[in-house]
């Protein structure tokens, strides 16, 4: 593998062509406004959007703000982003692991189609933007794609599993390298210790030089990208402990689908929680560690960003049983309660796992378009009473109602009559935990 070693931050990268071709979007509007048009955006679907080959052919990654028709461009502090506008709150969505995304001859989508057939044809992007919403990409592909890692991780060949990648959130590797790989397949090094560091670095660099007005800064995580919108979120929340400025950058929300994480404990995570859980060598594939499970690691951070006062509020969505039946991966028995948690059902085929999981993700876009879920509860859960009068939990919810999930002892799953993308209005059953 030949390597090349980089002293880049993601700030530091130089910006993407800037876009002059993007199709109608909105000014800043109330969700329950009806959106005006931005005359600094017309015209702009002219152009195709890039390919992920084309794209991430040089260093690509960091906080990226979309635009209409897959349009992007990379945050860089103290430069205006075409599809950022300070006045707006803002989404940032963490993706998950991306084994072959950076060689695509595609680009990245965020039409749900385009990954669950079922799905209404919508740019997932202009329906957050139309509501009055950034949009915006946590990208680390060239991190979380893992086509061109070699050896194993126990007996599964290193790119066929998410561990390398995971590894890279926390650490660098063994040799204290942290890798990210071009669409070209050449590896190189990057300086930061971690990604959470790097992606954080991304983030505040950028949001910190823009004017703040103060509006909701919400995070969002799938799959493995939920690890990194907990520790980025933690980061910024300590970086804000030691400069008052930073406060209005932590997230006040941190919505997550899927959340996943691998088994057992990882040398890399020195210093074990007094919870520490252990597992047999044979079922953590013959790797038996001293070190601690990611989700404790997790369980603090979310304990530390809640606080006293549960100064952030943390809604979870689980669409893939497998994500966290301990079989796959860790179960996340302690994590998910500490949240609003919903139990999703896809009405996909019972083997198709690609598709119950990428379901989650979609299925929480989805929802920002329609008002929350109705809820039914049983006479006796006067607890549920509060829900089936707002409404459960989704994108389109209020952070009130989101909190008060989180204290309430009830959980939401989801009933047969909705089990499909939508923009109809699901339903969901209010029950204890």
């Amino acid at each position: 593998m030949r390597l090349v070693r980089s002293s880049l931050r993601a700030f530091e990268l130089p910006v993407l062509a800037a876009l002059t071709a993007a199709s109608l979007h909105c000014s800043v509007a109330a969700d329950d406004e009806a959106p005006t048009v931005d005359e600094e955006a017309l015209g702009a679907c002219a152009k195709p959007a890039p390919t992920s080959r084309a794209v991430y052919a040089k260093a690509h990654f960091g906080l990226t703000f979309y635009g209409p028709c897959n349009q992007s461009e990379l945050a860089t502090p103290g430069k205006a982003n075409h599809f950022f506008d300070p006045r707006r709150p803002t989404l940032v969505y963490f993706h998950g692991w991306s084994k072959g995304e950076i060689a695509r001859d595609k680009p990245r989508s965020f039409n749900a189609r385009d990954t669950y057939p079922a799905a209404p044809d919508l740019d997932l992007v202009k329906a957050w933007r139309d509501r009055g919403w950034n949009f915006a990409l946590m990208d680390w592909a060239q991190f979380a794609d893992t086509a061109y890692e070699t050896g194993r991780i126990g007996l599964v060949p290193a790119e066929q599993t998410y561990d390398r990648a995971e590894r890279k959130i926390w650490a660098a590797d063994d040799e204290g390298r942290l890798i990210y790989h071009l669409s070209d397949g050449t590896a190189h090094e990057h300086a930061a210790e971690n990604v959470t560091q790097l992606l954080a670095d991304s983030y505040v660099a950028f949001m910190r030089s823009q004017p703040s007005s103060g509006k909701e800064i919400r995070f969002f995580g799938h799959s493995l990208g939920t690890q990194l919108a907990i520790t980025v979120a933690r980061e910024v929340k300590r970086r804000a402990d030691n400069d008052s400025r930073l406060s209005a950058l932590a997230p006040v929300r941190v919505s997550l689908t899927d959340v996943t994480s691998s088994k057992c404990a990882h040398d890399w995570l020195p210093s074990p929680s007094p919870r520490r859980r252990g597992l047999t060598p044979i079922e953590c594939l013959g790797e038996p560690s001293d070190g601690d499970w990611v989700s404790e690691r997790l369980l603090d951070d979310v304990r530390d960003l809640k606080g006293a006062s549960a100064d952030t509020a943390f809604d979870a969505y689980r669409c893939w049983a497998l994500s966290s039946s301990g079989i796959a991966a860790d179960p996340e028995s302690n994590l998910l309660p500490e949240m609003a948690f919903s139990e999703l059902k896809p009405n996909t085929a019972s083997l198709d796992v690609n598709q119950k999981h990428a379901f989650c993700a979609w299925n929480y876009l989805t929802s920002k378009v329609v008002a929350p879920p109705n809820v039914l509860a049983s006479i006796s859960e006067q607890r549920c009473d509060s829900f089936v009068r707002s409404g459960g939990v989704s994108a389109a919810a209020s952070t009130a109602t989101v909190r008060n999930a989180m204290t309430a002892g009830v959980r939401f799953d989801q009933t047969s009559a909705s089990r499909e993308i939508s923009t109809a209005q699901s339903t969901v059953r209010c029950v204890a935990r």
